[in-house]
């Protein structure tokens, strides 16, 4: 697979962002909606299990409380959840340097900006199914402890999303007024469950941000893909569904041979009913190297629907794994989804409160 410095100056492996800029904050933000947040998707490289959102996220108003949110599920659909929040940890490391974004439970630490991360993860969290997720009938009471522990490998450039701080624009509410990237990633490590380690090995995708994430009033729903093929190349995209007949927001991008090309997304699966695995998530990128069609069916599939408690603000959550065909290439990538359905008139303050990526 192609190496991140093949072909790269620094400056193009990190978007042009200051190298400083993937360091965790050092203290308490001033702006109380200000997030730094880090969190990462993979899937075992036979898809043997997947974690479809692994993430820590710490918040100006609440900065001594991380926000964690955990999916782990396997192919029999079995799921384990771990929304919570924990006390938070300092982000200095033994040599005074802020290079860890943690808590009691999860931690993230930095080995090289825009290059390599370190994650560990213990901890106690709920153990359920998809089919009690969908049916919203999930017993909190049971539960399973959790040991992982991976190195993170950036494979390309970062694909990042910037908005400035004077937008007050919907967009920008809703994806956040400062920075996001994300990027393609190996992962190696070990992974405990059930009292047994096992190593792995995997693929995945890594988010990044540094942002004022200040509303979700009147979102729309969204999909959201990415995916590296063992040849190096890979795609990612971010579209809402159309208003007056136009795709209210659509980027993305194609990665081939060394070099990026802006994407729109011309064809693509909005979520319908809640379905296990198997769903079909097919898409048709345009660029400049013309339409890619890049074909994908669902599976290690995660829900949270609109009726859990209201808690979604009438939307269902699809977060989990997508298997992609992309020529003569294969490759297990991401898949977010999610769409609106009526839901109680109060859910909308609870869906401000959420975290998703």
């Amino acid at each position: 697979m192609t190496t991140l410095t093949q072909g790269h100056s620094s400056e193009e492996i990190r978007h042009g962002l200051p190298i400083e800029y993937d360091l965790p904050i050092a203290t308490r933000p001033d702006i109380p909606d200000m997030r730094d947040g880090i969190n990462i998707w993979f899937f075992e490289e036979n898809g043997e299990f997947g974690v479809p959102r692994l993430a820590i996220d710490a918040v100006g108003d609440s900065w001594d409380a991380a926000g964690i949110g955990c999916n782990i599920v396997f192919p029999d659909g079995r799921v384990l959840e771990g929304d919570k929040g924990v006390p938070a940890i300092s982000p200095l490391d033994d040599e005074g340097k802020p290079t860890i974004r943690g808590s009691t439970a999860l931690r993230f630490r930095c080995i090289e900006p825009f290059r390599k991360w370190h994650m560990s993860y213990d901890d106690e969290i709920v153990d359920t199914t998809i089919d009690d997720q969908i049916a919203c009938e999930i017993d909190r009471t049971k539960t399973a402890r959790i040991r992982i522990e991976i190195d993170i490998e950036y494979r390309i450039p970062v694909w990042a999303q910037i908005f400035a701080d004077d937008d007050d624009s919907l967009i920008a509410g809703w994806m956040g007024r400062g920075w996001r990237y994300e990027t393609p990633v190996l992962v190696s490590g070990t992974f405990e469950i059930d009292g047994k380690q096992r190593a792995f090995r995997g693929t995945g995708n890594l988010i990044r941000r540094k942002s004022r994430r200040s509303t979700y009033l009147d979102f729309p729903g969204h999909v959201w893909h990415s995916a590296i093929f063992p040849d190096g190349r890979a795609f990612g995209l971010n579209v809402y569904p159309p208003k007056d007949g136009v795709l209210y927001y659509n980027t993305g991008f194609i990665y081939k041979d060394g070099t990026y090309h802006d994407a729109k997304v011309v064809e693509v699966q909005w979520l319908g009913e809640l379905a296990k695995d198997g769903d079909d998530c097919s898409i048709v990128l345009e660029s400049a190297l013309g339409r890619t069609h890049i074909t994908g069916v669902s599976l290690l599939s995660t829900y949270k629907p609109s009726n859990r408690n209201g808690s979604m603000g009438g939307l269902n959550l699809h977060q989990g794994g997508v298997r992609f065909t992309w020529d003569d290439q294969t490759a297990i990538g991401v898949v977010e989804r999610s769409s609106f359905v009526p839901a109680p008139s109060d859910a909308s303050a609870a869906w401000t409160r959420s975290v998703s990526d």
